[in-house]
């Protein structure tokens, strides 16, 4: 990930979470140790961490990153949702703390919490909520949307810096209509959004992504990768230039 990210002059992130404090700070080191430029993190989420310990542990992480700036997962998945006063206190431990990618549920998809994270921290939120959250201080993407469809996604970043609150708005009832429509793919099958991102990757022919992921989570099929491309042949064309 570093090689290929620095090859093109751009920096790379490594998602360091782990389930416990000492596994996050060995791949937080190993991050910092092949160069990379930032360390992404969530809370350990097998229990979850009581009130006193969630500052610790980030300062912690941020110590074994050394020089790397500190990105949070703020998700439910974590059984915690961190407040902007822990933000707040996160980055004055940490001051290298410089973005949080704010998920469903989250405060930073909250207009006034996303208006108050971003005086100090880069709130990124999926590019469906930009029109939304724009004029509260989002800064950029946190989806896989980047990942499936660049050159959109990069537009759509392009009218989020010209403040075109309109063409993002016209984009985010366009990308909740594609939501709706992988969960009702995949969804009854308890399938999760690993397996969204690879047949999204796989639709678009851009990133080389199998589509098998790690059990017990259940696996998309071949045949949702057509259905997902006949859907965006019909409703999203742009999704399939890469």
């Amino acid at each position: 990930l570093v090689e290929a990210a620095h090859s093109q002059g751009k920096p790379a992130m490594v998602d360091c979470t782990s389930t416990y404090t000492l596994g996050a700070l060995r791949r937080a080191e190993f991050a910092a140790g092949v160069g990379a430029d930032a360390a992404l993190v969530a809370l350990p989420f097998w229990a979850e961490v009581g009130e006193e310990q969630v500052v610790p542990f980030f300062k912690e992480v941020g110590q074994a990153a050394g020089s790397l700036a500190l990105a949070i997962c703020d998700t439910l998945r974590a059984k915690k949702v961190l407040t902007v006063y822990q933000h707040h206190a996160i980055k004055e431990a940490v001051p290298n703390y410089l973005m949080v990618c704010a998920t469903p549920g989250t405060v930073g998809l909250e207009a006034e919490g996303c208006k108050a994270l971003s005086e100090f921290v880069n709130v990124f939120a999926g590019e469906q909520m930009w029109a939304q959250l724009g004029p509260c201080g989002v800064r950029g993407s946190c989806s896989s949307l980047m990942g499936w469809a660049p050159r959109l996604a990069l537009g759509l970043w392009a009218r989020l810096q010209e403040q075109d609150w309109n063409e993002l708005q016209a984009a985010a009832l366009r990308l909740g209509a594609l939501q709706r429509f992988i969960s009702l793919q995949l969804s009854g099958r308890g399938c999760t959004d690993t397996s969204a991102d690879r047949i999204g990757a796989q639709a678009g022919n851009l990133l080389q992504a199998g589509l098998r992921n790690r059990g017990p989570y259940p696996a998309a099929t071949r045949e949702d990768v057509e259905a997902l491309r006949q859907w965006c042949r019909k409703n999203y064309p742009e999704l399939l230039q890469g």
